[in-house]
């Protein structure tokens, strides 16, 4: 079984290297979205734009290893947001820890 304790040094120690999966993804991800966002970026300002979007992949990955290294059941709030009227869209929803007894709910229905 992978745990988030045996993924530590990869993932938190040396975040971000060339070891860690993750940076090949990001580089993926950039080599791809390179060629459409362009046309949409400021002249002159290409390198710091693409540099803060890696930055927000590599603080969206360190989320995700977040959530996997505390268990469990998580839901996104996409409808109650406290800063939004109801019926409008949210553009970054809340995200909620389910406590154990409503996931005991959720899992026997």
């Amino acid at each position: 079984m992978t745990t988030a304790a045996l993924l530590q040094k990869t993932y938190v120690e040396n975040g971000f290297t060339r070891d860690d999966p993750r940076t090949a993804h990001i580089e993926a991800a950039l080599k791809a979205l390179i060629p459409i966002l362009i046309p949409f970026v400021e002249e002159g300002k290409n390198t710091t734009c693409f540099e803060e979007l890696e930055d927000i992949f590599e603080a969206a990955a360190r989320f995700g290893f977040r959530l996997f290294a505390n268990p469990a059941v998580y839901e996104f709030d996409w409808h109650e947001s406290r800063w939004f009227e109801k019926g409008e869209l949210t553009p970054f929803p809340e995200l909620r820890k389910i406590d154990d007894a409503r996931v005991l709910e959720i899992n026997l229905a």
